[in-house]
């Protein structure tokens, strides 16, 4: 893995052997920006699944000033009266190094994670499920070079 720091290839090391992927296809996630809409469940943990790949930048749209009402993953119950935007940059942005989470404006080539119907009220279950399935998605066609 060419390219890659120590940590990189430890960290990335799953990713690199899938047969779509690679190194070049990471390194085009490390490189990637994609806006995913915050304010629901799905898409909070389509957010979180974005990080984990590494997926470069992380720009995290909606209703960002709401308060946070109830801790839901990947929230935490601190967070509860806690502006959204700010709760989720925070849980957000530890996870990964190389990735850089950005609350709100939408960058011009960004891929736009798309999750229907999304709810708070949605079952985890079910919010995982979706939110898993379209940031996999996304993850896959930056990582194999295909257009938004």
């Amino acid at each position: 893995m060419s390219g890659f720091t120590g940590d990189q290839v430890r960290r990335y090391s799953r990713h690199v052997l899938l047969p779509d992927v690679g190194g070049v296809g990471q390194s085009r996630l490390l490189a990637a920006t994609a806006v995913v809409d915050g304010s629901g469940a799905a898409g909070r943990v389509a957010a979180m699944y974005l990080v984990a790949a590494g997926v470069g930048t992380v720009i995290v749209d909606g209703a960002l000033a709401t308060p946070v009402h109830e801790a839901r993953f990947p929230l935490v119950a601190g967070d509860t009266g806690r502006a959204l935007g700010d709760a989720l940059a925070a849980a957000l942005g530890g996870h990964n190094p190389d990735v850089r989470v950005v609350l709100g404006g939408a960058a011009a080539g960004a891929v736009r994670v798309t999750i229907e119907d999304d709810a708070d009220d949605l079952a985890m279950a079910e919010a995982f499920e979706r939110g898993g399935a379209a940031a996999a998605m996304t993850v896959h066609r930056i990582a194999v070079g295909a257009t938004p």
